[in-house]
């Protein structure tokens, strides 16, 4: 008799989640200790807390390993804290709370200072991106100082003094000096996209398409969107989001718009799959970023500064968790 997998599509998100915690935390192919860590949550889980209540309760009882869950605030924010793991459950099954605050800018600085005594090449412009780009990571931080630091000093001077004649844009110089992947700032590499800049210059003969595919000729663009999306600090769904949330004003054209947002539903079509998500993040990314890319093209933006704002989804989030 064949027996069921566990993993079938079928199944619902709940019980895929509850077959892997409750299996992991019991059986082992290894004799070491071992630590089973949980870093998403399946939405259905987020939507009835008290099915995940009932399974670390089963999981408390039968397993043999300690369950770590992990949830960024940044991203999940307190509610979900708050109805995933409420006070009563957290008492009743003994389990503790590790958190971590993030370290204050001038603090953070100071350390930087005291960790790069040794350096004296590095300037003060240097050490805020890094205490800009960390979020308060003191990890980051220090490893982001490390790489600058190993570099090789010629090629820093050669680099820097390039960028002073050239006025290039300091976010573009930190992106470079800081070697990191969330060295490029969220709302900049935001602007990469959605403003897509072109140079019709680079234009090669092999770029000109026939007459009946003039419509999809592009000039080249400066930026590559997973290049762009590589130095960011976010995930790819939150990256997503944020194109989501502020393609629209890009767009001074209904058509314009419809296209847009049909490939950002495309998009939003190959992340529904909680089984499949890690592998389709890259995917995801590209279709949404390159197809608001390709659209945008049409419209004249123009240099009229536009703001950027988070999702709505994160606050609606929070107040969804808030009533229920």
């Amino acid at each position: 008799m064949i027996q069921k997998d566990a993993w079938n599509d079928n199944e619902s998100q709940a019980l895929v989640f509850s077959h892997f915690l409750l299996r992991s935390t019991k059986y082992s192919l290894f004799n070491s200790k071992r630590v089973i860590l949980v870093e998403e949550f399946p939405n259905a889980l987020l939507r009835d807390p008290s099915s995940f209540h009932n399974i670390i309760k089963k999981c408390k009882t039968n397993a043999k390993y300690p369950v770590v869950f992990i949830i960024s605030d940044s991203v999940k924010g307190e509610s979900v804290e708050n109805s995933l793991f409420p006070k009563d459950l957290q008492a009743s099954l003994k389990l503790s709370n590790i958190s971590f605050n993030p370290v204050a800018p001038t603090m953070m600085m100071k350390v930087l200072n005291r960790v790069g005594a040794s350096y004296p090449k590095l300037n003060k412009s240097d050490l805020e991106a890094i205490v800009v780009n960390s979020m308060g990571d003191i990890r980051n931080a220090i490893n982001s100082l490390q790489f600058l630091c190993i570099s090789d000093s010629t090629k820093q001077k050669s680099l820097h003094a390039k960028k002073k004649n050239s006025g290039q844009d300091p976010l573009e110089s930190q992106e470079h000096s800081l070697k990191r992947d969330s060295s490029l700032f969220l709302f900049h590499a935001l602007g990469k996209i959605l403003y897509c800049k072109r140079d019709p210059s680079l234009k090669s003969e092999k770029d000109v398409l026939p007459g009946h595919m003039k419509c999809f000729e592009r000039d080249t663009l400066l930026a590559n969107a997973e290049e762009v999306y590589q130095k960011t600090a976010i995930s790819a769904e939150g990256f997503t989001l944020f194109l989501q949330e502020n393609y629209i004003v890009f767009t001074e054209d209904i058509n314009v718009a419809s296209d847009c947002s049909q490939w950002l539903s495309e998009a939003d079509v190959i992340s529904n799959d909680w089984n499949s998500r890690e592998a389709m993040n890259e995917y995801l990314v590209s279709l949404s970023a390159r197809g608001l890319m390709f659209c945008i093209k049409s419209c004249n933006t123009g240099k009229r500064w536009r703001p950027l704002h988070k999702p709505q989804l994160y606050d609606n989030v929070k107040k969804v968790f808030f009533i229920y």
